[in-house]
């Protein structure tokens, strides 16, 4: 019997099924960018572009509730679709970095994505209370305001296909871009949630509990991908790196062209392993024995935290970056060698 085939892959055969002219269509909209319009790098094809292709694959200027969320799906696959950049964390380090908060960190660090759009693997994880099996995320330029989004596509069991979360990226902070999204802001959250809370589109849970924000560890994991020294390596062994692909010269101008199957990406495992090691150098937290009349301070593991600093040289206009500090092993022997340094290289 055949292996099945991921389930990215598989949603994207079917939307190609459904609106079979789109790929050809994407590759006009990103032919004419210039002259349509001139859409960041960072921008696969802003989602106005499958707007239009929806609307003429079926014929309707106007569109109904069902075909506005195939938009959203069709928008993410047809950035994915050029790469198939398939990343699984080590569980480990999801769990440490799903568990780092987000809140005041600026929006501006989510600018560095990989590749134009991700699928990241969430094995055991939920929104609320919907389990989610992975993720794609990519970036939005809207073509009508020029506001910019980040778009993440839940991927979950109980529905057939996944759900749109875009988060703002015109706050200053991502919990103010995370609020904004779901239509609430600080005060609101100070005052207390209504007990019946307005749902985005259709049986999404609310997407705020209390005054957590339940999008917010999806959003820390798609940080790690953008951040300074994340570990990232080629799952069958080479030594490529995830990047975006050059468009090839065809008779009728140039095109990028899929892979043949999808790359899978691991993503920490160097790191996990360190983690690991020295979760088991801790041990049960006793405390150490001293020379003089105290015990040195049981061994720990401090809390991991994110780290933004500006980068590039003081002569131009820096830009502000991100770096995931992973938990540090306290009063463990030999803990330089437990967690590796990055030194990274500008």
């Amino acid at each position: 019997m055949p292996m099945e085939s991921p389930r990215p892959v598989r949603l994207l055969e079917e939307f190609g099924r459904r609106y079979p002219g789109a790929w050809k269509m994407i590759d006009v909209c990103r032919e004419f960018r210039g002259q349509l319009s001139n859409w960041p790098q960072w921008c696969f094809c802003p989602v106005a572009g499958a707007y239009s292709i929806v609307s003429a694959e079926i014929g309707q200027h106007r569109l109904e509730t069902e075909n506005t969320r195939d938009v959203g799906v069709l928008a993410a696959l047809a950035a994915w679709r050029v790469t198939q950049g398939i990343y699984r964390f080590d569980p480990d380090v999801l769990e440490a970095v799903w568990n780092t908060p987000v809140d005041r960190l600026p929006t501006d660090v989510l600018y560095h994505l990989p590749e134009w759009c991700c699928y990241v693997e969430t094995p055991g994880r939920d929104f609320g209370t919907m389990p989610v099996d992975g993720f794609f995320v990519h970036l939005e330029h809207d073509a009508n305001d020029g506001h910019h989004e980040l778009r993440i596509l839940l991927d979950t069991p109980a529905f057939a296909e996944p759900v749109l979360t875009p988060i703002h990226l015109d706050q200053p902070t991502l919990r103010d871009g995370l609020l904004k999204a779901f239509g609430w802001t600080e005060a609101v959250i100070e005052r207390g949630i209504p007990d019946q809370l307005r749902q985005k589109i259709g049986e999404i849970p609310p997407a705020i509990g209390g005054s957590d924000i339940l999008l917010a560890p999806f959003v820390s994991v798609v940080l790690y991908l953008c951040s300074v020294g994340s570990e990232i390596r080629a799952a069958d062994g080479s030594s490529r790196l995830p990047s975006n692909p050059a468009p090839k010269k065809v008779k009728k101008g140039v095109r990028l062209f899929p892979p043949p199957r999808p790359a899978q990406w691991d993503v920490a495992f160097r790191l996990g392993a360190a983690l690991r090691a020295a979760r088991l150098e801790v041990g049960d937290g006793s405390p150490r024995e001293g020379t003089g009349s105290h015990a040195s301070p049981r061994a720990h593991i401090r809390k991991a935290h994110w780290h933004t600093f500006l980068a590039g040289p003081r002569s131009s206009e820096r830009v502000r970056r991100v770096k995931w500090l992973p938990p540090i092993p306290v009063n463990v022997e030999d803990s330089a060698q437990l967690i590796p340094t990055i030194h990274p290289v500008q």
